[in-house]
């Protein structure tokens, strides 16, 4: 599973209120965050004091009261507890009497409380809000649960007359059980006994109920709490309209403060139109309003609109605002969404049209401060503190105060009273809405400040200075630092101790140094493009800066690991500069899409796991993905002899590289998968934030394409499967179930071919990223195989349309043009190919190739370079824009000429003319003439020549250089009779001109007539 590590920074900036890393997700049903109330039936206890003997009334309770603590983004996640409130009961200016035998047993003195409780955390609609036709849903996870035996929470479903809580007309209950499990209630209001009553009267409740003793506060602890996340409500009927700003809910007439803009540039904003209800959402139109008349040079427009949109149950779609400052006038504006969501009861719904209205604000804030104007706040200019948790500062900023204070910018922090311990951190920060992708190579930070209060007798204070993106929730998701790394502190060691400040061998952080306060400024700079990248340790694993996020934040901050505990830390500063450079050209698209990129991944299976190709990213991290680089010409795996092969080598579908990608193996010592949830996954990704930035934003349509090729020789096997597509993160960083958009490759997929691709997707409602995915999904330890990935590429839309994959050539290729070096392939045309792959062997099996994978636009193509008198065979294959098909079936076969075959076509004689055989009739063979260009052998131009000195004679001649040719020298005394010589009496010579070998036969003879002649054999 992912992890996350999370900066616990304070944004005073965002969208609406900050998110936690639970119950976050968007709640099937939820409008808005769930409108949950309280109340509580009351009952007099047995004579055991234990269980309930009579009612006594029902009365609303508030939820602080009840001890149900609500939070998440959808109101989703409760903690639920016994009550602690009424055990007390005390006196107040309205009710001085305190009425403690009423609610406690022995006046206060015995165990427990004195009546029994059943607390209610619930939502109540009118019956008519809810179809008939499907059940109505309550579900949800139960995270941790530690009630005592004394206590029960349960979760429930029930039909009611009115609001009388008891009076119970149809329920559907579930006790809640301990940790990590699920409970899901449907009740089916169509055989509900509903009673004689019209359904006009009645209503559905949905919640939960903590059942037990009122209980003393003392003993909170002892008595446990039950934590719970809702996952599901009862989805209203009919068109239900949702507006969010990012991932976050707006309350219909609400106000929304968004991202600060900077002045003379222009931001966008994100905001995602969810249908909720059962019916289409008609959305009409969006429009944009002033305020109270409000006029403002700094308005909002329209990037993109709604109008005529409709949407169906569970879609979204979005839009865009945008607003371009010149100057630091707040901007406010009236967005409205029109639409037919008519539901004017609904609690959420605060308008009697059909109209979801939102006020927009923001304040526009300059990338310079140099802190000289005495008519403007910290808060003005988008300076706010931040602090670490715990201690009294989080509540109590006097321990934390920041102010303008002579032209300069000055925090001063009390962590003695703040905080009172180590560790600690705080510092400022200016948050703001992204001016465009920023160009890192253009862009660069500066701040000018002192700094005071160094530990003991150090002389240097450590400074972090960043610039961090975030995503459209405002949460972290990549920090830029300027400086350089540290090592500081000790693992175990405990804060303060000498220990805390030695190094321990791991870098912790980026900091620069800056000198005990004196009497000039300190400047920390430098260009983003050579700033460090801190984010794998600072946000999280895996994490890097993404220029082209939604909005940014910059931060100066302190720790207890440079400053004393003591109310004298101090940062002045003097001016901070920003100088964010855009870059429009960045676009939604694959870096590296080929592979080009990369010089190498490794040249053992360990470095391949640990390395990952250029702008891709990898995951697991821990154990690495089984891939390598594949290079043409490399040989290919041969599963069945578990190597390489000795005969298949590589080509890329296009340029010369691609990545393969493969099985993993990976096992712990107690023989498990590495992941948790039983098959090993291996992925290699690229990704990008949702944002107005590159126009991804929620409902936009998306494609994926890339080529792929798996080898019968290293086939996917034993379940595994290899999916290629969009995937969507939440703002937790984790995966959205079911959301996977991806095409899935498995071991009946075309081998030997590259094929093509496509994925088509739809971000959804509550996507923080987009990514397209490469992922090798192995189901057992008894799975291989391996895929090749190239040519990936990702756009707007559904892509481009594809061809049917065209159908392998019906008929051999055949041959024309023949020589002894070459000839030329012919193939009858494919309908539907583009192009052609053809292959030429001097193997039937292509063992070798002469010519691998070579692209062919038309049906011929010239091979030369071949061996004269061989055997070769062609296959091939038609491509067009859906991939390659399978290879021509049968291939066919060519012989090459002889060279005594091409000099017989050059003196246009048919090819079968024997060797001796006299074509023309001039009495001399062709095969003479061949072997030595005239009727008799040659020396160059000239005769051949004969010498003799003593008994050896010596004859010297030039034939032509064929290896086809065999010439045996004979001897006769007579002319009549002839000896055949050894073929050591003919050696070779030299002076030979080009096409020739010069030959000098030597023969020792004591006859005194000795005759020569020379037997000539070819082909």
């Amino acid at each position: 599973m992912r992890k996350n590590l999370l900066i616990l920074l304070f944004l005073t900036s965002v969208i609406t209120a900050s998110l936690e890393t639970t119950g976050q997700a968007q709640v099937t049903g939820a409008t808005a965050p769930i409108p949950w109330t309280g109340g509580a039936n009351v009952w007099s206890l047995d004579t055991n004091g234990v269980t309930p003997s009579g009612w006594l009334f029902w009365t609303p309770w508030g939820l602080p009261d009840l001890k149900t603590t609500i939070t998440g983004t959808y109101s989703n996640r409760l903690v639920l507890q016994p009550n602690f409130n009424a055990y007390n009961n005390a006196a107040t200016s309205s009710n001085p009497v305190v009425d403690l035998p009423f609610w406690r047993n022995n006046n206060g003195n015995g165990p427990a409380g004195n009546k029994y409780m059943d607390l209610t955390t619930y939502v109540d609609r009118n019956f008519s809000k809810y179809s008939t036709s499907t059940p109505v849903v309550f579900a949800g996870t139960v995270n941790s649960y530690s009630l005592t035996n004394a206590y029960q929470a349960e979760a429930y479903i029930k039909v009611i007359q009115g609001f009388f809580p008891y009076d119970t007309l149809a329920l559907v209950t579930t006790n809640l059980s301990p940790a990590n499990s699920n409970f899901n209630l449907q009740l089916d209001l169509s055989t509900a006994n509903l009673g004689t009553n019209a359904p006009a009267s009645h209503n559905v409740q949905f919640g939960f109920m903590v059942h037990g003793v009122n209980a003393n506060p003392n003993k909170e602890n002892a008595y446990g709490n039950v934590d719970v996340t809702v996952t599901q409500i009862p989805a209203l009927l009919g068109p239900q309209v949702l507006v969010k700003t990012g991932n976050t809910p707006c309350t219909n007439g609400g106000t929304n403060v968004l991202f600060s803009p900077l002045i003379g540039k222009k931001s966008s904003y994100l905001f995602v139109v969810d249908s909720i209800g059962t019916t289409n959402l008609v959305v009409s139109n969006v429009v944009v309003q002033g305020v109270n008349q409000l006029t403002n040079t700094n308005s909002f427009t329209l990037g993109s609109s709604l109008s005529n949109t409709v949407i169906s149950p569970g879609s979204s779609k979005s839009f865009v605002m945008n607003v371009t400052p010149t100057n630091s006038s707040l901007v406010q504006r009236w967005i409205k969404v029109l639409n037919n969501d008519v539901d004017t009861n609904d609690a959420n719904v605060a308008l009697n049209d059909p109209i979801f209205k939102i006020t927009l604000e923001s304040t526009p804030v300059s990338q310079s401060d140099d802190f000289n104007s005495s008519s403007t706040t910290p808060a003005q200019l988008g300076w706010s503190t931040f602090v670490s948790p715990g201690g009294n500062w989080t509540t109590d900023t006097t321990y934390v105060p920041l102010a303008l204070t002579n032209g300069t910018l000055k925090l001063q922090v009390d962590s003695l009273n703040g905080m009172g311990s180590t560790p600690w951190y705080c510092g400022i920060q200016k948050t703001f809405a992204s001016p465009g992708p920023i160009n890192l190579s253009q862009s660069t930070l500066s701040v000018s400040l002192k700094a005071f209060g160094a530990v003991g007798d150090i002389l240097t204070n450590k400074i972090q200075f960043y610039i961090e993106s975030l995503d459209i929730s405002g949460n972290p998701t990549g920090r830029l630092s300027l400086g350089q790394w540290v090592d500081e502190t000790t693992a175990g060691a405990s804060p303060g101790s000498e220990a805390y400040f030695i190094s321990d061998g791991k870098i912790d952080r980026v900091v620069s140094f800056v000198p005990e306060a004196g009497a000039s400024y300190s400047n920390i700079s430098g260009n983003l493009s050579q700033a460090i990248d801190e984010s794998s340790v600072a946000i999280r694993e895996g994490a890097s800066f993404d220029p082209c996020a939604p909005a940014f934040r910059i931060a100066i901050r302190i720790t207890d690991l440079d400053f004393d505990l003591d109310s004298n830390n101090v940062l002045e500063i003097d001016s901070v500069d920003m100088n964010l450079v855009t870059d429009d050209s960045q676009t939604f698209s694959v870096k590296n899409a080929g592979f080009e990129a990369d010089a190498s991944l490794g040249a053992n299976e360990a470095q391949e796991k640990a390395n990952t190709p250029t702008s891709w990213r990898q995951w697991a991290r821990n154990t690495g993905v089984s891939k390598s680089l594949m290079s043409n010409g490399v040989y290919v795996y041969d599963q069945s002899k578990t190597n390489n092969s000795t005969t298949v080598t590589f080509s890329a579908s296009e340029g010369s590289k691609a990545l393969k990608i493969y099985s993993q193996n990976d096992y712990t010592l107690a023989g498990q998968w590495q992941n948790d949830w039983g098959n090993q996954v291996g992925v290699v990704y690229q990704e990008w934030a949702v944002s107005p930035v590159l126009n991804l934003i929620p409902g936009a349509q998306l494609y994926a394409q890339a080529k792929v090729k798996v080898f019968s020789i290293d086939p996917l096997t034993g379940g595994n499967t290899f999916k290629f597509g969009f995937r969507y993160l939440d703002s937790a960083g984790q995966p959205i179930g079911g959301a996977d958009q991806v095409t899935t490759i498995t071991s009946s997929d075309p081998k030997d071919v590259w094929s093509t691709v496509t994925a088509l997707g739809t971000i959804p409602s509550v996507a923080n990223k987009v990514q397209v995915v490469a992922e090798f999904d192995q189901n057992s330890s008894l799975g291989y195989g391996s895929v090749y990935l190239d040519d990936v590429s990702v756009g707007f839309g559904t892509g481009p349309s594809l061809p049917s994959l065209p159908s392998a050539p019906a008929s051999a290729p055949t041959f024309t043009s023949v020589t002894s070096t070459g000839f030329t392939v012919n193939w009858a045309t494919v309908t539907g190919a583009t192009s052609y792959k053809l292959d030429v062997s001097s193997s039937s099996s292509f063992a070798t190739y002469v010519s691998q994978d070579l692209t062919v636009s038309t049906t011929s193509q010239a091979i030369t370079g071949l061996t004269p008198g061989t055997t070769y065979y062609a296959r091939v294959r038609a491509v067009n824009l859906a991939g390659t098909s399978a290879s021509s079936s049968p291939t066919g076969s060519q012989a090459t000429l002889t060279s005594y075959q091409q000099y017989l076509a050059g003196l246009g004689l048919a090819t079968s003319v024997a060797f001796n055989a006299d074509a023309n009739g001039d009495g001399i063979p062709e095969g003479i003439k061949y072997a030595f260009n005239a009727a008799s052998p040659r020396l160059g131009t000239g005769a051949a020549t004969i010498t003799r000195s003593g008994n050896t004679l010596t004859y010297t001649f030039d034939i032509r250089d064929d290896a086809s040719l065999s010439v045996v020298v004979q001897l006769s005394t007579n002319l009549t009779s002839w000896t055949n010589q050894a073929a050591s009496v003919i050696a070779p010579g030299t002076g030979a001109a080009p096409g020739y070998v010069r030959k000098i036969v030597t023969i020792t003879t004591t006859d005194p007539k000795t005759f020569i002649r020379l037997q000539v054999t070819g082909n």
